[in-house]
């Protein structure tokens, strides 16, 4: 389809000189610097006072999308969900609009959004955006008792994906076609590359579709079981979560309701393939789901370039993502004597950033186009009045083009409008419970495991069956929770339970050394262990063992018969197992022996926990939390057996993305001589001997004893090598 006649690109040229004249200056004005106020009563939990901020911005000629979408998640996070509800309806009504006029094939709304500086034109949202509108909109229902609505919003979702993908394709080959025909004067090879530059953000594999975020798929999946109504709403849901499945099959509680919904969806052999290896729930058993979202999302700011042009310059400015500090990682949710941390499912800054660069064949066509119109402006001004100006021409030809390179610069300002109180990352946890009645909390979790905030959330009633919701959410080291009340509530009878002493929350007598942040973002999945490769057995050596450096604090509580961490008997790998979840502390020791090498005795936090089966049987990786070496995240990381360490690896980041770090940096060979011991309870190891490098970046190597124990030992600081 043909947009543009020639009338049309001299209205267009036109438009684009006089549009910033109109609505007040739009081109001038910043919505971040008018919205200021909101945003900051928002950040320090003045919800009320965000959300009567962001009202009287609703009617704002551009801006009316962004002022409901920011209101509305303001109004949500602070438990106000009818006025979130309401805004959230007039701004899908806004976007349905929007979508249906593009989809028609609105020639002036395609010219204005290729011709004009798109900070004076309506903001209709990015994809992610409108997506993530439906997701809390559904939510509200849910979370407000109006259980009938939700599947209805949820239905919504997947319609503003299907119209976005269409309206990208249809935009994209308008704006491309016109960038075919009118480039004169512009440098596009040139505006290429500098655009391609700008919007490098570096890998970002592990970076989801904008268009299928896993959050929302999981959150859709747990409404409609949650509201399901018969047959086709559990094959829905069960749908969904294979979608999740297939990026987070790992994962204990995503298997769990794969293998739930695919029962109810008479999918008998897919719920046991899904169940394999997972020890079996109480039958009167129920769930909570944790949806946690944390921090702040990204901001724009602008990136701009000149262009030297042929009667002056020109300038092009590009909006780009930048991260926003964030003191947490995740959470923990601890109910009766069970805690679990939350898993990340999507996380927005890489969405945001694979947004644009995915976007770029159209950004950098529009941009080609207006760069173009700013040109044609400026020389064929010019042209004019050389030929009309009289003995002066040249000179007029050139004050000319002096004042059009400054209006075309100073007029050239980036759209930096974005949603700027969704959160950085969006996570879950899920709690499988027998019946009954638990006191429960939610703990906030800094970059090295340590709790930096709580919420006590009551006692908290799970029904044999049934799966309910806590909503929360984390604003800096601020944490809100809400657990929506369900019908049985009341009706189930309390279930004795010792509470749960979770080791990473620093009690007062306990003190742990902070672990240093990550410098780069950890990809949502690490590096499978590398295979071990056995060479023939060496003799033995001298017994395993030594002295450990440092007195481990024993944690126990008075009463250790009611310690709910104590491994009692059974299966080693199970005992070990419960001391190692996510979040948990541990201790990694290298002692050499004759003292030939450098000791280490570092405290951190188990960050993953996998339980696997191999052709030798079951094992147990565990990988420790970040710290720094050399500039660069690093991580530890132990297969367990039940006669203890059988391997150890040391994985860096030195550009983004994980690997296994060279071998003149660590190397480890296991020799025979290990064991699992439980000390007490709480406490624990797993040992091995082997041969290692003497010190981080040594060829030179030494007989070594290495211990993983399950607690912070005394006089050990952070994990370093």
């Amino acid at each position: 389809m043909t947009v543009f006649t020639r009338r049309g690109q001299l209205a267009a040229i036109a438009a684009l000189l006089l549009a910033p004249l109109g609505g007040g200056c739009t081109v001038f004005t910043d919505y971040n610097d008018e919205t200021r106020d909101a945003r900051h009563a928002f950040e320090r939990g003045d919800f009320a006072g965000a959300l009567a901020g962001y009202r009287q911005g609703l009617d704002a000629t551009n801006d009316s999308l962004l002022y409901h979408l920011e209101g509305g998640a303001a109004a949500h996070v602070g438990g106000l969900y009818p006025d979130s509800t309401r805004l959230f309806e007039v701004a899908y009504r806004k976007i349905e609009e929007y979508q249906t006029r593009a989809l028609a094939g609105d020639a002036a709304q395609v010219a204005a959004s290729i011709l004009v500086n798109e900070k004076t034109i309506s903001y209709t949202g990015a994809v992610f955006e409108q997506v993530l509108l439906q997701a809390y909109q559904a939510r509200n229902y849910f979370l407000s008792g109006k259980r009938d609505g939700v599947i209805v919003e949820v239905l919504r979702c997947y319609d503003i994906v299907a119209k976005a993908r269409e309206i990208y394709e249809q935009e994209l080959s308008a704006a491309q076609g016109e960038a075919g025909r009118n480039n004169e004067g512009v440098d596009v090879a040139g505006v290429t590359a500098t655009m391609r530059q700008t919007y490098d953000y570096g890998d970002l594999s592990g970076a989801e579709d904008v268009y299928e975020i896993n959050y929302v798929r999981y959150l859709n999946a747990f409404l409609r079981e949650a509201c399901a109504t018969d047959s086709a709403d559990y094959n829905a849901a069960w749908i969904d979560m294979k979608f999740v499945a297939d990026r987070f099959g790992g994962e204990e509680f995503v298997r769990r309701d794969l293998a739930r919904l695919a029962r109810r969806s008479g999918a008998a052999e897919d719920a046991v393939a899904a169940e394999r290896g997972l020890p079996p729930l109480p039958r009167d058993a129920g769930s909570v789901a944790l949806f946690f979202e944390c921090g702040m999302a990204p901001r724009k700011t602008e990136v701009k370039v000149y262009f030297p042009t042929y009667m002056g310059a020109a300038a092009i400015a590009m909006p780009k993502y930048e991260a926003v500090a964030n003191p947490a990682v995740a959470a923990t949710l601890v109910i009766g004597d069970q805690q679990v941390r939350t898993t990340t499912l999507s996380n927005l800054q890489s969405i945001a950033f694979r947004y644009q660069r995915d976007r770029l064949p159209l950004l950098i066509a529009k941009q080609v186009v207006r760069l173009a119109a700013k040109v044609a402006i400026q020389s064929g001004g010019a042209a004019v009045i050389q030929n009309n100006a009289g003995e002066n021409a040249q000179a007029w030809a050139w004050l000319y083009g002096i004042g059009m390179s400054i209006w075309n610069i100073a007029s050239e300002q980036a759209d930096l409008r974005a949603w700027r109180t969704l959160p950085q990352t969006m996570q879950v946890a899920r709690v499988h419970l027998p019946e009954g009645v638990y006191p429960a909390r939610l703990v906030l979790l800094g970059p090295g495991g340590n709790a930096i905030n709580q919420v006590d959330l009551g006692q908290v009633t799970i029904k044999a069956g049934r799966h309910r919701m806590v909503n929360a959410r984390s604003i800096g080291a601020s944490l809100y929770a809400d657990v929506p009340a369900e019908p049985y509530d009341g009706q189930v009878g309390p279930r004795a339970a010792a509470d749960t002493q979770v080791q990473d929350l620093r009690r007062p007598d306990v003190a742990t050394p902070p672990v240093e942040a990550p410098a780069a973002p950890r990809p949502d999945r690490r590096p499978e262990p590398r295979p071990e490769t056995r060479d023939e057995p060496r003799p033995r050596g001298p017994a395993a063992g030594g002295e450990v450096r440092g007195e481990a604090r024993d944690l126990r509580q008075p009463d250790a018969s009611r310690d709910p961490l104590d491994p009692g008997v059974g299966d080693p790998l199970d005992r070990l197992a419960r001391l190692l979840q996510p979040g948990r502390p541990v201790c990694f020791q290298m002692v050499f022996e004759n003292g030939k090498g450098r000791d280490v005795a570092g405290n951190t936090t188990v960050d993953e926990l996998r339980d696997e089966t191999d052709e030798r049987g079951r094992r147990l990786v565990v990988l420790t939390s970040n710290f720094m070496a050399e500039g660069a995240p690093h991580y530890f990381s132990f297969v367990l057996r039940p006669d203890g360490i059988e391997q150890v690896d040391l994985y860096h980041a030195p550009q983004r993305a994980w690997e296994l770090a060279p071998k003149d940096t660590f190397w480890f060979k296991s020799i025979p001589g290990g064991e699992l011991r439980f000390e007490a309870p709480g406490r624990g190891f797993a040992s091995r001997r082997g041969v290692c490098n003497v010190a981080r970046g040594a060829k030179a190597r030494g007989q070594v004893s290495v211990y993983l124990r399950t607690y912070h030992v005394d006089g050990a600081g952070a994990l370093r090598y």
